[in-house]
């Protein structure tokens, strides 16, 4: 008996099921085709953004490879890509081009123009102001350095490589105790690169002599 029952329960939702599929099966078959289609149509985007910063990266490697008298220009035709990344690796690399040939008051234009960029990433403006420190160390004071270290994260690397900076411009000016503090506080700190702390045991047995 009890199978009887279980054997009409069963038809029962068998034919609710087909009496459903007939009311609404239209409306459900839709819906399965809008999810698959947008998914592909996601599928296919990602695959085409993917393709396309494969080839944009590509056009970059080949410029800075193939090094020419118009690298320069090359990297300035074709940095401004819908990669803000990759923007960002073009600009930099044009001020390492421009300070390599001299030309110091233009890579520190385009640096200055680099860490007001918002539409970089941020890694990129922080890079920006440790070259730029980097290469006008001699005539920046310590005042103008902290106030660019300002606009930095602290406890990033570029914050201890401007803090390091700092530390080289008090050796520079002949400040040797300011120089040796700073370079102690960075030795000692676990959250500096290992690279940074080696350097300040350098720099103070330098400070000392």
């Amino acid at each position: 008996m009890a199978n009887i029952f279980r054997e009409v329960d069963e038809d029962i939702r068998k034919e609710r099921y087909i009496n459903l599929f007939r009311k609404y099966g239209v409306y459900a078959i839709a819906i399965i085709v809008i999810i698959v289609g947008t998914l592909a149509g996601i599928q296919f985007y990602s695959g085409y953004q993917v393709n396309k910063n494969e080839m944009l990266f590509a056009e970059y490697i080949n410029i800075i490879e193939n090094n020419s008298d118009d690298t320069l220009e090359k990297l300035s035709d074709s940095g401004s890509t819908s990669n803000l990344f990759l923007n960002g690796m073009y600009l930099l690399k044009r001020s390492d081009l421009l300070v390599a040939s001299g030309q110091i008051d233009q890579a520190t234009l385009l640096l200055s123009e680099a860490i007001e960029n918002n539409t970089l990433n941020k890694i990129h403006n922080d890079v920006a102001i440790y070259k730029l420190l980097m290469i006008n160390i001699e005539t920046l004071s310590i005042e103008e350095i902290k106030s660019y270290q300002n606009k930095l994260i602290s406890e990033v690397d570029a914050f201890y490589l401007t803090e390091e900076l700092i530390a080289i411009k008090f050796l520079i000016e002949g400040q040797k105790e300011d120089a040796i503090k700073k370079f102690s506080e960075l030795s000692t700190n676990n959250s500096v690169p290992i690279e940074i702390r080696n350097r300040s045991v350098v720099f103070i047995k330098i400070a000392n002599q």
